[in-house]
């Protein structure tokens, strides 16, 4: 299975199924990080999408070793 880095690069050049095996690889730890933010379960399932649009726009610009701290990082600024 490629890693992280190749999933986005393959995304930004056009491979829309990546993003799917992201969200698959980090749904569960990004959706606790999101309730424990808000505790209002609506509020955190909002977070969570919001979350994934902001990496989807941003992916071409990553550039960082670690996805994980990447993807928190954008989660925690919103």
């Amino acid at each position: 299975m490629p890693d992280e880095h190749q999933l986005l690069k393959s995304f930004s050049d056009g491979d829309m199924s990546c993003i799917d095996t992201l969200i698959a690889l980090y749904e569960g730890d990004l959706f606790n990080l999101c309730c424990k933010l808000h505790r209002n379960h609506s509020d955190a399932e909002d977070l969570y999408q919001q979350t994934w649009v902001k990496v989807v726009r941003g992916a071409h610009t990553y550039r960082q070793k670690s996805f994980k701290n990447w993807l928190y990082t954008i989660c925690l600024n919103l």
